[in-house]
C-alpha cells in the first residue's frame, strides 16, 4: 500500500510550490493547517523509501521473514530481540573470565539436567557463598579484627555475648588467661571496642567466620566434582576466592540453562520451523543474523503508523476539486 503513496507525496511537494501562481475561486482546496510541515511530509517520504528498502530485501530473501504479519508475532519478534541481546550481553560477560577458574564448566552443564541433584548442590553452594558475601561487606566499613581461630575458643566466645550485653567479659577477675588474651585483642575501627553494640559487630564477625569455615568447605567439596581447584589459606582470602567463582557459575547456569536451552524454541516462535532447523545446524553463526532481521521488521511494523498519517491527508482531500489537488491525486 506504502508505494502507491509515493507519487501522492512528490505531488504534495510540488503543489505546495505551485499553490500561490494557480490559486482561483473557483478551487475548493482542504484548510492548510490540515497538512504536515514540509520537514513532516519529507520525513514521510524517507519512512516509505525505507519501508520499501525492507520490502524488497525480504522479497529477496535478504531478510528471514517472520512467521506471518500478525501483531502477536511482532510482539513476540520484540521480546525475542530482547533475549538475544541479553544473551549477548552475558556471553560477553562471560567471555573475560579467566578460563583457569572455570575451565570446561559450560560444556560440563551442557551435558546436565536442570534436576541433577550434583547442579543443585552446585546452585545452592553459590546461593551460600552469594549471601555470606552481602553480610561480608557489611561489616567492611566497621573494620572488625578477630584474632586467628579466635572463634574455636568456647571462653572467648562466652566472654564475647557477655560483653555484648553490656556485662563484664568474665564472671571472675581471674583465670581463663588464653580467653582473656584473645579479648584484648579484638578491635573495631582500629581500637578496642568502646561499647556494647561495637562488642555486637564483633559477635557478628565471629558468626560470619564460623558460617564462613562451614560454607567454603562444602563449596570446596561440591566443586571439586567439576573440577575446580579447592579455595584453601586465610579464610578471607578464601572466601573472596569462592566469591568470585560463585559469580562465574551463576553467570554460566544462567547462559546454558535460560538462555541457550531455549534459543531454538523461542526462534521459531518467530521465524517458524525452517529458521529454527538452520539455528540447529549452523548455531552461532546464524544469531547475529537473526538478531539483524528481528530490529529490520520491528522498524519495519514501526512504519505501520506512517502509512496510517498518509492516509488521513488523502481523506482530507475527499470532496476537494482543483488542479492542485488533481495533481496530488
Amino acid at each position: 500500500m506504502h508505494q502507491a503513496f509515493r507519487p501522492f507525496l512528490f505531488a504534495s511537494y510540488n503543489a505546495r510550490s505551485a499553490v500561490l501562481n494557480r490559486l482561483s475561486l473557483d478551487f475548493s482546496l482542504p484548510v492548510s493547517d490540515d497538512f504536515p510541515a514540509w520537514p513532516d511530509l519529507l520525513s514521510l517520504h524517507r519512512d516509505l523509501m525505507k519501508a520499501k528498502d525492507l520490502d524488497e530485501r525480504v522479497s529477496d530473501g535478504t531478510i528471514l521473514d517472520l512467521i506471518d504479519s500478525t501483531p502477536g508475532t511482532y510482539e513476540r519478534a520484540a521480546a525475542l530481540l530482547r533475549f538475544l541481546t541479553e544473551r549477548s550481553a552475558l556471553q560477553n560477560r562471560v567471555a573475560l573470565y579467566p578460563p583457569d577458574g572455570i575451565n570446561g564448566l559450560s560444556e560440563h552443564l551442557a551435558n546436565m539436567k536442570p534436576d541433577d541433584i550434583l547442579l543443585e548442590s552446585l546452585l545452592q553452594a553459590c546461593s551460600d557463598i552469594k549471601s555470606l558475601d552481602c553480610t561480608r561487606r557489611d561489616l567492611v566499613p566497621k573494620s572488625v579484627v578477630i584474632p586467628t581461630g579466635a572463634e574455636a575458643d568456647e571462653d572467648f566466645l562466652s566472654a564475647i555475648v557477655r560483653l555484648k550485653h553490656g556485662k563484664s567479659a568474665f564472671a571472675f577477675p581471674f583465670g581463663k588467661s588464653s580467653a582473656r588474651k584473645l579479648v584484648e585483642e579484638v578491635t573495631v575501627l582500629g581500637s578496642s571496642p568502646e561499647d556494647a553494640e561495637q562488642w555486637e559487630d564483633a559477635s557478628t564477625m565471629i558468626s560470619w567466620r564460623m558460617s564462613a569455615r562451614k560454607c567454603l568447605a562444602r563449596w570446596n567439596s561440591v566443586t571439586s566434582e567439576f573440577g575446580f581447584e579447592p579455595q584453601t589459606g586465610e579464610l578471607e582470602d578464601a572466601f573472596r576466592g569462592a566469591v568470585q567463582l560463585q559469580a562465574q557459575v551463576t553467570d554460566l547456569h544462567n547462559l546454558v540453562f535460560d538462555y541457550d536451552a531455549r534459543l531454538v524454541a523461542e526462534t521459531q516462535k518467530v521465524f517458524g520451523e525452517r529458521v529454527a532447523a538452520r539455528l540447529k545446524r549452523e548455531g552461532e553463526n546464524l544469531v547475529q543474523e537473526v538478531m539483524t532481521c528481528l530490529q529490520f521488521h520491528i522498524d519495519r511494523g514501526n512504519l505501520v503508523s506512517t502509512l496510517f498519517r498518509i492516509e488521513t491527508i488523502r481523506q482530507k482531500l475527499i470532496g476537494r476539486k482543483g488542479p492542485i489537488v488533481d495533481e496530488i491525486h
